[in-house]
């Protein structure tokens, strides 16, 4: 397991979902080592009406999944996440048994101290850890929304309130000239202003790319309004082949 665990929400069969995820577990051990998929799905006692938990019980899941990791091997087992949505709560573990006796005995008596209703699974994955990186692991849209989150928290602990619209500048990466014009084209007409192209071989960068453009607009750096943008950011580069690469923003201190 590695310390980098972060969380995005989305929605699972339409339903509203959060996912906390080991995202750099892949580079801390070989997947092939811990071949075998377990979930434990818990019933959530008294969701609320999202499907989520309410803050008391939410202490309690953490403190289930804390005693857990306790009385479990952490070489045989490995936690990679949990999912919560539509009034359940799964725990996702790789483990190198084929026979993963010692997490369901000790699941089992902990869920049970604690009176939920739940049930253990396995899966039988195509491609090794495939539930983890196809359903688990974030998307560009979430990634995004991971890193909005993290510049925000940045913003406001340097004094910024978040109440302010201001500049904010947006990368985006192409290989095509021709897509380029077409792109800022087509966002022009939702006000964003075109402000440079550069090459990457020459400066060094993004070598899967030949050109950054930066672009740039006034708008809300709140969390719902900077992923709203990005979100349309990314799906509009994506239209004309490119890829969106951030934004970035000064610090408004009232």
């Amino acid at each position: 397991m590695s310390e980098y665990w972060n969380a995005y929400f989305s929605f699972i069969n339409h339903k509203p979902a959060t996912v906390v995820l080991d995202m750099e577990v892949t580079e801390k051990v070989n997947i092939e080592d811990y071949p075998t998929i377990v979930c434990i799905k818990l019933q959530l006692k008294n969701p609320d009406e999202r499907g989520f938990p309410s803050k008391h019980e939410l202490k309690v899941l953490e403190k289930v999944n804390k005693d857990i990791e306790k009385r479990i091997n952490p070489k045989l087992y490995l936690n990679v996440g949990r999912v919560t949505t539509d009034g359940f709560r799964e725990l996702v573990y790789y483990t190198s048994e084929q026979d993963p006796k010692m997490l369901i005995e000790v699941a089992e008596q902990i869920i049970e101290v604690n009176d939920y209703k739940f049930e253990m699974y396995g899966m039988d994955e195509e491609e090794l850890w495939e539930y983890y990186f196809e359903f688990l692991y974030p998307n560009h849209y979430h990634l995004q929304h991971i890193s909005n989150d993290e510049l925000i928290r940045q913003l406001q602990r340097s004094g910024d309130k978040l109440k302010l619209p201001r500049k904010v500048e947006h990368f985006i990466l192409f290989n095509d000239e021709i897509k380029i014009k077409e792109f800022i084209s087509e966002i022009a007409n939702e006000g964003f202003n075109f402000e440079e192209k550069y090459s990457n071989i020459d400066k060094d960068l993004d070598e899967d790319y030949e050109f950054t453009i930066r672009i740039s607009r006034i708008d809300h750096v709140d969390l719902d309004s900077i992923d709203e943008l990005t979100d349309y950011l990314i799906e509009t580069s994506e239209h004309f082949g490119g890829n969106y690469d951030g934004w970035e923003t000064l610090v408004i201190k009232e």
